[in-house]
């Protein structure tokens, strides 16, 4: 294609009216990018070009964000592909920068143009928007993409006191090690806000430093994410890694919930108006302690290798323990288990990949039921976090909540409908008395009733709310007192 046409239709397209974000943007974004890299243009002209990329590029990512937070996993197709053609064509963008600037004469920038420095950060804006999209919709960040970020890094690494540009990979940093796919979408696109709205305070050590118990280290040779020195050690001898410690970010963001918990509104902070809210003050308090360093494990993990069922459906794990006062329900929602194959487990939990089945609707902080398909108990755990490396392949870290329970309905007194719960029993060793599982919302201090549905009739006995035990985005448990002996009807 003659180069003026070329360019013509590349301009066209950017200045074309853009207000609705269809499939075919995203296509279209990253084969426009790759036309413009074979094009032979002044640097100043090719710069420009890029800067309007930019522009299109956040607000496709502003717009596939807004689904992303509302999907679970595994996602749709059509929604995986825009995610990752938005990845791709992000990464393309922060190397054509990258090009840019080293074929300028650093010190001498053509007038109009920006000075080299701006296109590194917006080369590092570009690494961080393709973590931020690839943490958003569970898929693995790109290949080789911290050794880009830290080869963008050095281009400028005698000018560090530039702060735009040490933040943004700060903000990557900080991201990777808070645990992303323990979070939902919507909640990870809180995180993200919360990190754009401050200075990420995390400190970068010299090899003649001795690090903290919480450091954490890259590799600049390897392809790898960071690791925790308390966890994993750097290969001996290697004298070129990148050594950082978030344990300044944490101290600021406990200061932050210490204001906010004291009533400080977040405006006079400059935090994201969300920060309000209980469940992302929680998110925040979570990545605090992981910014802090990585927790011990308590328990030993031991190698699994037995095919389990997965039914990722409450409603219908409800019908299966016998709510409805019958028992063997499995055969009236066929559609509601899946197979998996347990990958490892300990005490306190199980990690499993998909094997068949559907397996719609995962997310963190989800309840599920799980059991070996040689047994017929239903254990009650808890989605701690998800994974998808590619369509076809899911992962998922449960963690255990009850090894049985019993399907239970409550009514509040004063009011006349009963509502599914979960009646999980006591653990003295977790500290937990006899406690209900339900859907988020339906917690509420005060008197209930509680009905058991079985072959011999419905049970009543009268109750009163006690301590919340442990809330996430979509679920509650709560412990409870029995104030009456259990009376049949």
């Amino acid at each position: 294609m003659p180069k003026k046409r070329a360019l013509d239709k590349i301009l066209g397209w950017l200045a074309a009216d853009h207000s609705f974000a269809s499939a075919d943007d995203f296509e279209k974004l990253d084969s426009a990018l790759e036309l413009l890299g074979s094009l032979d243009l002044t640097a100043e002209r090719r710069c420009k070009i890029l800067e309007l990329f930019w522009l299109r590029a956040a607000e496709l990512q502003t717009a596939l964000t807004s689904e992303l937070v509302a999907a679970a996993l595994p996602l749709p197709t059509e929604l995986r592909q825009r995610a990752t053609r938005l990845v791709d064509a992000l990464g393309l963008l922060a190397r054509s920068f990258v090009a840019v600037v080293t074929g300028l004469a650093r010190t001498a920038p053509s007038a109009g143009s920006r000075h080299p420095a701006e296109l590194v950060w917006l080369a590092m804006r570009s690494l961080h928007r393709q973590v931020q999209t690839s943490m958003l919709s569970a898929i693995p960040l790109p290949a080789e993409l911290w050794q880009h970020a830290l080869n963008t890094l050095r281009l400028f690494q005698a000018d560090q006191t530039n702060p735009r540009l040490t933040d943004e990979f700060n903000r990557m940093l900080a991201l990777a090690v808070a645990q992303p796919e323990s979070f939902t979408a919507h909640e990870l696109a809180f995180l993200i806000d919360y990190l754009q709205t401050i200075s990420s305070k995390i400190v970068w050590l010299s090899p003649e430093d001795v690090p903290p118990h919480g450091a954490w280290w890259l590799d600049p040779s390897r392809d790898q994410p960071p690791h925790a020195l308390a966890r994993r050690r750097p290969p001996p001898h290697e004298t070129n890694l990148f050594i950082f410690d978030c344990t300044p970010l944490a101290y600021q963001a406990r200061a932050h919930l210490a204001e906010l918990d004291s009533g400080t509104p977040p405006a006079t902070l400059g935090l994201p108006p969300a920060a309000t809210t209980e469940d992302f003050r929680q998110v925040l308090s979570l990545a605090a302690d992981r910014w802090s360093g990585p927790s011990k494990r308590q328990q030993a993990r031991r190698q699994g290798n037995y095919r389990a069922e997965i039914c990722a459906s409450v409603g219908a794990l409800w019908h299966y323990l016998g709510g409805d006062g019958k028992a063997g329900m499995e055969a009236a929602y066929p559609l509601a288990a899946s197979d998996w194959l347990v990958s490892n487990e300990s005490a306190g939990g199980y990690g499993l990949f998909h094997v068949a089945g559907p397996c719609a609707g995962l997310r963190p902080g989800t309840a599920l039921g799980m059991r070996p398909l040689a047994g017929n108990a239903w254990n009650i755990c808890l989605v701690r976090w998800v994974s998808s490396n590619n369509p076809a392949h899911i992962e998922l870290g449960l963690e255990l909540i009850a090894a049985t329970a019993q399907a239970v309905r409550l009514a509040y007194h004063g009011t006349t409908a009963a509502v599914p719960a979960l009646l999980l029993p006591a653990q003295p060793a977790g500290q937990r008395g006899e406690a209900l599982l339900t859907v988020r919302g339906q917690f509420h201090a005060g008197a209930f009733t509680l009905l058991a549905d079985d072959i011999s009739g419905i049970h009543l006995c009268d109750c009163t709310t006690g301590r919340l035990a442990l809330h996430t985005s979509s679920i509650e448990i709560f412990e409870f007192a029995r104030r009456t002996p259990q009376a049949a009807l």
